[in-house]
């Protein structure tokens, strides 16, 4: 996904309407903004998660060879930041996030603060809700929603992987295929999920799945954006059977967890390097062996549910269509999430959701139609740029203007917008992981 370009230097000055969404709350590592009608205890419960995953990943000191004493001219300049590694801002519920981030694929998302070569920022309706005192001079910035409470914490586990990456992980990847580098991102994000946040059925979420996978005769050089996070999970498994959490997370932040002491010892070390090293054995012995072993796996009931509900795109299609989607509707797409990962789902129930995605439609009431406007710009990065349905989406693009403008032809946007959403949101998710997110 985009990089994200967040620049907040100084406290902003927050608008009385808008001063009450969020509360600040601290802790040693963690900023956190929390919705001000939220429970008070936010940031110690996400400070204790990192420190979960720190002494799983990064346990001990640094080694003497990454220090230097309060003497030598590079102490000044080289020493570990002191900004808190991240700021955590949490939402009470999901809409509010995506219209704010623009971005209706995401259910939690961390980003740098510092200069990246990205081209998109927050909109400002996220810095009306910024609480009183509000600054950011952390190393990254993480957004989650707590609309479902009994995610949240797994969601900012898997977020908190990823701002420690982000200030840790520098391995030298030249050479190597980008994607690699997000399935293993990923990957350990959402190890750290089964292992320290509740996440469960390892069988039926992810081995299951990818042995599906495997077996329609496919590799790693043409992994899916759908299994992602599944392929992820379970090449790193496979890895962390012969090396330690410590020693994996080392292949890729290096002895000394900076990239700065790196550049300046002269230490830092390739990826093949590295895991010759950490493994024993080379990367593509590793990734065979993982296949290999991964192909083995009988798919436990239920597998084949969970490769349909990811591949057909059934909650990112929801997500987008959302606002022509009944109470009913919603409640029996959410159900069945919940029957799909329970490994009681069947194929009727799939079905019958299926057909009312395809049959969507609401009065297009001026909120109707600004609610879909919200979700343009998602429809476009998987739509346009994934699935190439160039045409199509100016077709949407353009019956959406119209609509808003003049009142006229809103049915016919609606009907395009969700033939568009069902005939190619699907066809997006089945591309191979693109080199970095849209």
């Amino acid at each position: 996904m985009r990089l994200i370009l967040v620049i907040l230097l100084l406290a902003i000055s927050i608008p009385a309407c808008a001063r009450h969404y969020w509360a600040l709350q601290t802790a040693s590592d963690i900023c956190v903004w929390t919705p001000a009608s939220a429970a008070q205890g936010a940031a110690d419960r996400a400070q204790d998660i990192l420190d979960e995953i720190r002494a799983y990943w990064i346990p001990g000191p640094l080694p003497s060879e990454c220090t230097f004493s309060q003497t030598s001219p590079f102490a000044i300049f080289l020493a570990q930041p002191e900004a808190p590694l991240t700021t955590l801002a949490i939402y009470s519920d999901q809409e509010t996030m995506a219209r704010d981030l623009d971005r209706f694929d995401v259910w939690g998302l961390t980003m740098p603060t510092q200069l990246a070569d990205g081209t998109w920022a927050p909109r400002s309706d996220l810095f009306q809700r910024l609480p009183d005192g509000a600054s950011i001079d952390s190393q990254s910035i993480l957004f989650l929603s707590c609309e479902r409470r009994d995610t949240w914490e797994r969601c900012a586990a898997h977020e908190l992987v990823h701002a420690l990456q982000l200030a840790q992980w520098d391995v030298d990847f030249d050479g190597w295929p980008r994607q690699l580098f997000r399935i293993l991102q990923e990957g350990a994000a959402r190890h750290t999920e089964y292992l320290l946040a509740g996440l469960d059925r390892f069988d039926l979420r992810t081995a299951g799945p990818v042995a599906l996978w495997l077996a329609k005769g496919n590799d790693l050089a043409t992994a899916p954006e759908f299994l992602l996070y599944e392929i992820g999970a379970s090449l790193v498994n496979a890895i962390l059977r012969r090396i330690s959490p410590a020693h994996f997370w080392a292949i890729f932040s290096g002895p000394c967890r900076s990239g700065i002491l790196h550049l300046a010892l002269g230490i830092r070390p390739s990826f093949g390097s590295a895991v010759r090293a950490a493994c024993g054995m080379s990367w593509d012995a590793l990734v065979e062996a993982w296949r290999v072993q991964a192909a083995a796996m009988t798919p436990v009931d239920g597998s084949h549910h969970v490769y349909r509900w990811l591949q057909d795109a059934f909650s990112l299609r929801a997500s987008l269509l959302e606002p022509l989607l009944s109470g009913d509707e919603r409640d029996c797409g959410r159900m069945l999430g919940e029957a799909v990962y329970d490994g009681a789902a069947e194929d009727a129930w799939l079905d019958e959701v299926d057909a009312s995605y395809r049959n969507a439609f609401a009065e297009p009431t001026p909120e109707v139609l600004e609610a879909l406007h919200e979700r343009e710009a998602t429809l476009i990065d998987y739509a346009r740029e994934r699935a190439g349905a160039v045409q199509e989406v100016a077709d949407v693009l353009r019956l959406g203007i119209v609509a808003r403008r003049d009142g006229t032809s809103t049915d016919k946007y609606v009907h395009r917008f969700v033939e568009v959403v069902n005939a190619f949101i699907p066809l997006a998710v089945q591309q191979p992981i693109p080199e970095r997110d849209p």
